[in-house]
């Protein structure tokens, strides 16, 4: 019986597990900031991989990062395949991943640079504008 439950409860944690994995794909039609780094424009793959995410650029650059996220959660509810950029002036940085028909999605560590542009936001004038692009 106790192995019964042990296997039942491995079982639904491996489910748990694969239900926060991230497949997606998006244009991006601007520069963008992850992984502390500029990745160009282009159409990307976001995927899991561990407890990671591996950003590929699929055209002539092949840029890639890999990032650890953070869980995010939104309350409203599931959410469609969307990543969220945070844009300060001509600026955009990843901020959160959203794999689709889940109210669970990853959301990037904020990057150095933008705690400086986010600091002098605050000095200066209003914070961010927030971005989602739709995602498959």
């Amino acid at each position: 019986m106790r192995l019964l439950i042990t296997a039942a409860f491995a079982a639904a944690l491996t489910a748990s597990l694969h239900a926060q994995d991230v497949h997606v794909t998006a244009t991006i039609p601007f520069d963008f900031h992850a992984c502390n780094r500029v990745m160009p424009s282009g159409k990307y793959a976001i995927r899991s991989v561990a407890s990671a995410l591996l950003l590929s650029e699929e055209g002539p650059s092949g840029a890639r990062c890999l990032a650890v996220p953070h869980s995010a959660y939104d309350p409203a509810g599931p959410q469609p395949a969307k990543l969220v950029f945070r844009r300060y002036g001509s600026d955009y940085f990843l901020g959160t991943i959203w794999g689709g028909y889940s109210a669970n999605g990853k959301e990037l560590p904020v990057e150095p640079k933008e705690k400086a542009l986010l600091a002098q936001r605050k000095r200066n004038g209003p914070g961010p504008t927030m971005l989602a692009l739709t995602a498959k």
